[in-house]
């Protein structure tokens, strides 16, 4: 789930670090990590272990004088992730045909092309949300319709779609120096960062 709050304030470098995460070398380890599964009764056996170890790991770290159990405990940590990487390596050298074949790579794909499909919707709701907070303060602000009118047009005109430059106006937008200003148009592009 996505907070668009979150994403708002952080601009476009939110979306490039999503596009980013969708084609590195990790999906492909984690994918083929998660391909082969244990067995039912090896993973009811194994996960109440492994949470319990993370747990009074987690538990080490409030206290320096728990620090060398904190040690002991991520060393283990550190042997169990090789070990799954080593079963893992295992089975996809054993099973070259199973893990190279159309459903596969279709499953191995597709969050990648839902998550490349997914930003330009992401990318629009942002940029309607702003908009939104920009224009309802307007409206709170600028009493004269036809001064608001004109206030919103040229927003549009400036900051077209460039969160930077929209999250600019809603944060440096002051009522008092827009009314004072000869050239209203000009103090937008100006707090626009234009």
């Amino acid at each position: 789930m996505v907070n668009i709050s979150n994403v708002r304030d952080q601009s476009t470098r939110y979306f490039t670090k999503t596009i980013l995460n969708g084609f590195k070398l990790t999906i492909f380890v984690e994918f083929v990590i998660n391909f082969y599964s244990f067995s039912f009764i090896t993973e009811l056996i194994f996960f109440p272990i492994l949470v319990l170890i993370i747990a009074v790991n987690t538990f080490s770290e409030t206290d320096k004088k728990y620090g060398i159990v904190g040690n002991v405990l991520q060393n283990i940590l550190a042997i169990i992730g090789l070990m799954l990487v080593a079963y893992t390596l295992y089975r996809t050298v054993i099973d070259l045909d199973g893990i190279f074949n159309f459903d596969t790579i279709k499953s191995f794909l597709l969050p990648i092309i839902l998550t490349t499909y997914y930003i330009p919707f992401l990318y629009s709701l942002t940029i309607h949300s702003i908009y939104q907070i920009i224009f309802i303060r307007f409206n709170i602000l600028i009493k004269n319709k036809d001064e608001n009118r004109f206030a919103k047009r040229t927003i549009i005109k400036v900051a077209k779609v460039n969160i930077n430059k929209l999250n600019n106006i809603n944060k440096k937008f002051n009522l008092l120096t827009y009314e004072k200003s000869s050239n209203r148009a000009d103090y937008i592009k100006e707090i626009s960062g234009n």
